[in-house]
């Protein structure tokens, strides 16, 4: 006799943020949303910021023609780009008054204590250099090494340029946020020195493309709602028990 067992789906332990191109070597999402959460509220930036960075880089790889495999790699390395300012000081975070040397250089530090936090991941090497990387410049003016040009993971300076138009168009404690045109503006500025002049000009010609979506991040998305849902009927449910 056949013992029927029942299968019970876990939705985040089910969900990979790898679309189908992905390698065995899964992040479950039961394992990034938290990650995310804790990005998010560290930095004090509005909850989407984290999903439109990878949104951004995702529809920029496309349009530069990067592999699928590439493709995953820069969609965690944007979702994972800031996981380093879970190290910075939330005193430092929170400032409205300009930072001291010291202050800048923990913050400026960030891409590697990112880095470190996944260095015993062997299989997310590429995912890492992303993470280290995404403040060099194409100058070699940037941080944490100072490479350049080529030199630099194409990843990072994808999520480079997508990070810094998102930032741009953020509302900070020390500034509001830069109209969109102007946040186009500021990144066209920096072509050459900041940015690698063949994904800037991809970028000009991806913004006025609408809408950006990813699927995968959709996924994530409903994944995430659902979720958020089933806690508050189990917390509604608790306490009428009571």
């Amino acid at each position: 006799m056949t013992e029927n067992k029942e299968t019970t789906v876990k939705p985040l332990d089910d969900f990979s943020i790898f679309g189908p191109a992905a390698t065995p070597h899964i992040l479950p999402l039961a394992v990034l949303l938290p990650i995310m959460d804790a990005i998010e509220a560290r930095e004090r930036y509005p909850r989407s910021r984290v999903r439109n960075i990878a949104m951004y880089a995702v529809s920029l790889a496309r349009a530069l023609a990067c592999p699928p495999e590439t493709i995953e790699e820069i969609r965690l390395g944007a979702l994972l780009c800031n996981l380093g300012m879970l190290r910075v000081p939330e005193t430092i975070l929170d400032k409205t008054t300009p930072l001291t040397p010291d202050e800048q250089a923990r913050i400026r530090h960030h891409p590697v204590y990112g880095a470190e936090l996944l260095a015993d991941i062997p299989e997310l090497m590429k995912v890492t250099a992303i993470v280290r990387h995404h403040h060099e410049d194409w100058s070699g003016n940037g941080y944490p090494l100072g490479i350049h040009g080529d030199q630099i993971p194409i990843g990072a300076r994808i999520v480079r340029i997508c990070e810094t138009y998102d930032a741009l168009t953020c509302e900070r404690p020390y500034r509001p946020a830069y109209p969109l045109g102007e946040a186009l503006k500021t990144i066209a500025a920096g072509t050459n020195r900041q940015f690698d002049p063949r994904i800037v000009h991809a970028f000009k010609q991806m913004m006025q493309q609408q809408p950006h979506r990813d699927e995968v991040l959709d996924r994530w998305d409903s994944v995430q709602t659902t979720t958020k849902a089933w806690r508050v009927i189990a917390a509604t449910t608790t306490s009428l028990r009571r």
